[in-house]
C-alpha cells in the first residue's frame, strides 16, 4: 500500500494546493529580499535532511525504529532525500555540535531529532540561533519548541501528558493520595511531575510526598525508608523504564498489591517494562504516543506498510523468496512518531518547501491540523503551540495485554 492511500485523512488535495501556494508566495518575497535565502545549502538537486539521534548507548534500538519510521514515512520522497545520520551518544553536547555541523559544512535543509530531552534542548537552541527547522519526533520537553519558529515536534509534551494522566487518575479513577518518586537527574522526569502534580493537587488531590533518585541509582533501602509511614493510593512514576521496574518492585514490599495504582509517562514503554519488573502490579496506568487502534483505518494501514517492510527486508537478508521474516514485533510508538514525522516531511516536500524557509513554512502551516497514526493536532485559541491528545494505556487485573483508557 502506498504511503498516500495510507495516509489519507492527513494528505487531502486541496489543503496541499494551499500550502503549496502559501510556500510560493513566501518564498518569492523572501528571494526578493536580499540576505532572506539560505546561506548555506547543498548545491546539487538531492535535498539533505540530517538524522541527530542516539545510534549508540541504551537508546540505540529506539533511535533505529526512528529511522525506521521516518523513511517509510517519507515513501517515494526518500528517492530524492539524502539523509546524513550522526550520533549524538544521548549527549547534548555533541547533538549541538552535530546541528551547527549539518548546517554550516553540509547544507541540510532540515533535521529530524533529538531523540531525549537534554539533547532536545540544546539542539533546539542551536537551530534557532542558525535558521535551520529542526524537528523531533520523540523529544517531549515544553522549552524545547517554546519561542523558537524554527524548531517543532510530532509528539505532545510534557505539560499535556502530566495534565492529562493526572485529570484521568482523579475523575476516572478516584484517586486521592499520590507519593511522586521523580528522577533528579533527568530534566525530562522534572517537567513531568511538575505538569502532574499542579494539576493533581488543581482537582483537589494530595500529593503525600514527593521522593527522589538519581537516573540508574535507585535506593531501594532509602526509599523504602521514606515511604514506609506515608499513606497513598497511587504511585507516579515520571522516569524510564529500569528505574521504574525498582521502584514498582520496592512499593509492592511496603503496600498490599491491590491497594496501589501505578502512574507513568511516555517514557515507560509498557512492554519493555513488565519484560524488566521483578514483580507485576494489578493495576498500570501511564501515558503513551501510538496505539495498534483495530478501529483506525489510518494506524492499520501503517501497520501493514510496517508487516510489509519487516518481511522486503527478511527476504533481502535470507535471500529465499517467501522466507519468514526474523522479527514480527509490532510497531512501538517511536517507529509511528518516525513515520508520522516522515510523512509531515513528504506532504511539505510535494508543496514545494525542499530549502530552509520553505521547510519551515510548510511546517508552521500544516502541524496545527495535522492527523497522523499517534494522534491529531489541534491549535488552541491564543496560543502559538500545536497542542495534541497524549493516549492513556492501562493494565488491570482482568487484563491479558495493554489497553487504550481514554
Amino acid at each position: 500500500m502506498s504511503p498516500t492511500a495510507s495516509h489519507s485523512r492527513s494528505s487531502p488535495v486541496a489543503a496541499l494546493r494551499r500550502l503549496a501556494l502559501v510556500i510560493a508566495l513566501v518564498m518569492a518575497v523572501a528571494l526578493a529580499v536580499p540576505g532572506c535565502s539560505d546561506t548555506v545549502q547543498a548545491k546539487s538537486d538531492i535535498m539533505r535532511i540530517g538524522l541527530v539521534l542516539p545510534f549508540e548507548g541504551d537508546a540505540a534500538a529506539w533511535a533505529e525504529d526512528v529511522v525506521t519510521g521516518l523513511k517509510l514515512g517519507l515513501g517515494e520522497e526518500a528517492y530524492g532525500v539524502e539523509i546524513l545520520r550522526r550520533d549524538d551518544r544521548g549527549d547534548p553536547t555533541r547533538a549541538a555540535e552535530f546541528v551547527y555541523e549539518l548546517t554550516t559544512d553540509q547544507g541540510v535543509s532540515a533535521i529530524v531529532g533529538p531523540l531525549m530531552t537534554a539533547c532536545g534542548l540544546a539542539a533546539a537552541e542551536r537551530a534557532q540561533a542558525l535558521g535551520v527547522p529542526l524537528i523531533t519526533p520523540t523529544a517531549t520537553h515544553d522549552a524545547i519548541t517554546a519561542d523558537r519558529p524554527w524548531v517543532f515536534r510530532t509528539c505532545f509534551t510534557d505539560r499535556q501528558q502530566g495534565v492529562m494522566l493526572a485529570r484521568y487518575a482523579r475523575s476516572r479513577l478516584g484517586l486521592e493520595r499520590v507519593a511522586i518518586i521523580k528522577d533528579i537527574s533527568n530534566e525530562y522526569s522534572l517537567g513531568l511531575s511538575e505538569a502532574f502534580a499542579s494539576e493533581f493537587l488543581r482537582r483537589w488531590g494530595d500529593v503525600a510526598v514527593e521522593l527522589t533518585y538519581r537516573s540508574g541509582a535507585v535506593s531501594p533501602e532509602r526509599l523504602a525508608a521514606s515511604l514506609k509511614d506515608v499513606e497513598f493510593d497511587a504511585v507516579y512514576i515520571p522516569g524510564y523504564v529500569e528505574d521504574a521496574a525498582q521502584v514498582i518492585a520496592t512499593v509492592l514490599t511496603l503496600v498490599p498489591d491491590d491497594t496501589v495504582t501505578f502512574l507513568g509517562g511516555d517514557g515507560w514503554n509498557g512492554d519493555d517494562l513488565r519484560e524488566a519488573a521483578d514483580q507485576w502490579p494489578s493495576r498500570l496506568f501511564y501515558t503513551s504516543h501510538y496505539v495498534d487502534d483495530p478501529g483506525d483505518a489510518a494506524v492499520q494501514a501503517f501497520v501493514e506498510e510496517y508487516a510489509q517492510l519487516l518481511l522486503r527486508e527478511s527476504h533481502t537478508r535470507n535471500r529465499q523468496p517467501g522466507a519468514v521474516p526474523e522479527t514480527t514485533a509490532p510497531a512501538n510508538a517511536f517507529v509511528a512518531l518516525g513515520y508520522d514525522t516522515g510523512v509531515l516531511l513528504r506532504e511539505v516536500i510535494r508543496a514545494g518547501g525542499r530549502n530552509r524557509e520553505g521547510i519551515r513554512i510548510g511546517l508552521e502551516t500544516l502541524l496545527p491540523t495535522f492527523a497522523g497514526v499517534t494522534g491529531s493536532f489541534s491549535r488552541p485559541i491564543g496560543s502559538d503551540e500545536p497542542r495534541k491528545q497524549p493516549i492513556v494505556l492501562g493494565w488491570e487485573p482482568s487484563s491479558a495485554t495493554w489497553f487504550r483508557a481514554n
